[in-house]
């Protein structure tokens, strides 16, 4: 075997953290690591629990999953989580789902907690847009970058879901709309968010599309 090939087949390092206060931080887990294993370049993935500002140190990238993001926000404030993430988050890569989108978004409509929490995503987002519980549902997701997912189309899981009403800068890319055009899921550099939860899905091209950031 030539030096190349030894050093193409070393399996690239990543330590990827889930904000495990609240939500389906598990199935998170599960859906990494079957995204892992469909990856094109091996990865040595190692996933952490995050529950505290000193969790983040030692992340190449974060998760924020599904949950109630006002009791979220509370226990986040309570241990200065919210001032260390916006100082770690710049070179880093982050991914939030429903109320991690809420968490994320620049700019909040309808939230107890004021108009930004831990921001990175200059996008204005309405909490709970659908609805309540009782209007959760699955549709399918228009996929707007294609080339990503190797299909126009993904399953999406909204549960009292957050949407995105506009997006604030020319970096942010759509990657997902509804097929009344109503957006839900973008990306800004190295910051992904979506409305939807494919972590309770089937579907890992959306874990493998966030380890590839």
């Amino acid at each position: 075997m030539s030096a190349s090939e030894s050093q193409s087949s070393t399996p690239t390092h990543l330590e990827v953290g889930i904000l495990s206060i609240q939500g389906d931080f598990l199935e998170h887990k599960h859906a990494l690591q079957r995204a892992a294993e469909h990856m094109v370049e091996p990865l040595d993935l190692q996933i952490r629990s995050v529950r505290t500002a000193s969790d983040l140190k030692s992340l190449d990238a974060i998760i924020l999953p599904g949950g109630e993001s006002t009791t979220m926000a509370i226990l986040l404030k309570a241990n200065d989580f919210l001032e260390e993430f916006q100082r770690w988050l710049p070179s880093k890569t982050a991914w939030g789902t429903c109320a991690g989108l809420v968490l994320l978004a620049d700019n909040l409509i309808g939230h107890p907690h004021g108009t930004r929490l831990l921001g990175g995503l200059d996008v204005t987002v309405s909490r709970n847009h659908f609805g309540r519980q009782a209007q959760s549902f699955e549709a399918p997701v228009l996929v707007k970058e294609a080339s990503l997912f190797g299909s126009e189309k993904s399953h999406g899981v909204f549960i009292r879901a957050p949407a995105i009403l506009s997006v604030g800068s020319p970096e942010v890319k759509v990657l997902a709309q509804l097929d009344d055009g109503q957006v839900v899921a973008v990306q800004q550099g190295s910051v992904i968010g979506s409305s939807f939860h494919p972590e309770l899905t089937d579907d890992w091209r959306w874990h493998a599309h966030f380890l590839a950031v």
